[in-house]
């Protein structure tokens, strides 16, 4: 049986080679598009950029895994099927079975090194990509921000156009401020020309404020040159500063964290969502094959054609679960548990009813 086992891994590592690069190099280039502003503010400092970039490589590559095994699965048992060659190792006694465990170990495999780059590699270079974002925001020049970006903290939310540096200063420019504590309806509007921070306040300068009434009319306007406000100052450096992204954590580190703001009464947040798919997602590609292989060995693709098509279809299942279960839990719409483990739980329940049915 060592020689079923080592046809099968020939003729499925190279559909997974195919499939898990074509994925890489989609995945890294919206890495590299989300950081065009700060890869085309910052041309002169072209080395930590790429150096930046390349430690978010890593992370890429544990989210091409399940593609990889998507379409080796696909494509490689879909040659065999084509061929008739599983046909005709099933009529030699090798049963449904067999095949399936010589590609789920296959699948074991990869999530045992998921896991282990995860833990090891992936925390690391994205400690590493902090560190540097930190150096390149910290060098005078003008600031890799987006324009027109809202950072929200307690009662304020702030929109600033652009941040330029005054003699050791920031100067931020073009300042919208609604302030949700000056009223129970509609919010305050704040407008500045610019705005500054000095001993923890901030001034504002040349702006107007506005209030309005119960059904959402202007109340009262007035112009003022300075204008201060006591507001925390991480609403404003949340928009320079590098963030402390969760992914930057490891699994243990994560679990300690949420276990932490539990007993404080506060809630986790992002960091549950992130430690549950810290738990999940390496097992993606083994829950992956447990469904594509019955499934590839019951409808039987016969041409390449077929078999990419169907590595194609389930792709696109397998990357909308992903972000719509971030998302909705992001939101609240769903547990983070329950959205960290989607996958798994989508393709095993899949699988399940696929392997039933699979010798019928």
């Amino acid at each position: 049986m060592r020689l079923l086992d080592k046809y099968l891994l020939k003729e499925t590592l190279a559909p997974f080679f195919l499939g898990f690069f074509l994925i890489l190099i989609l995945v890294f280039g919206n890495i590299v598009y989300s950081n065009l502003n700060l890869i085309v503010s910052r041309l002169s400092q072209w080395r930590p950029v790429s150096c930046y970039l390349l430690c978010k490589l890593p992370g890429c590559i544990l989210m091409s895994l399940p593609a990889g095994a998507i379409f080796g699965a696909c494509m490689g048992l879909g040659r065999l099927s084509g061929e008739n060659e599983l046909t005709a190792i099933r009529i030699a006694g090798v049963p449904s079975a067999r095949i399936f465990a010589a590609v789920m170990c296959f699948g074991a495999l990869l999530t045992v090194a998921g896991y282990m780059f995860q833990e090891l590699i992936i925390v690391r270079s994205e400690r590493a990509a902090e560190n540097i974002l930190k150096k390149i925001y910290s060098v005078p020049g003008d600031l890799p921000i987006e324009p027109d970006v809202f950072v929200k903290s307690g009662d304020y939310c702030i929109r600033v156009r652009n941040i330029e540096r005054s003699g050791g200063r920031l100067l931020y420019r073009k300042v919208l401020l609604y302030s949700l504590s000056w009223t129970n309806d509609f919010p305050a509007l704040i407008t500045a020309d610019s705005a500054e921070e000095r001993s923890g306040v901030w001034i504002l300068r040349n702006g107007t404020a506005y209030t309005f009434d119960k059904k959402g009319l202007p109340a009262t306007c007035a112009a003022f040159e300075t204008f201060s406000l006591d507001i925390d100052s991480s609403v404003f450096s949340s928009i320079i500063n590098a963030p402390k992204e969760n992914s930057a954590y490891s699994g243990l580190q994560l679990r300690r964290k949420v276990a932490e703001y539990k007993k404080a009464g506060i809630k986790p947040g992002d960091l549950e969502l992130e430690y549950a798919f810290k738990q999940a997602f390496p097992l993606s590609s083994v829950a992956i094959l447990f469904c594509l292989v019955p499934l590839c060995l019951r409808i039987s693709p016969k041409s390449a054609g077929n078999s990419l098509v169907l590595g194609i279809c389930v792709f696109f299942v397998y990357w909308n679960i992903m972000w719509f279960a971030r998302v909705l839990g992001q939101t609240g719409g769903i547990n983070p548990y329950i959205a960290g483990w989607s996958i798994v739980i989508c393709f095993s329940a899949a699988g399940l009813l696929l392997v039933a049915g699979v010798d019928r």
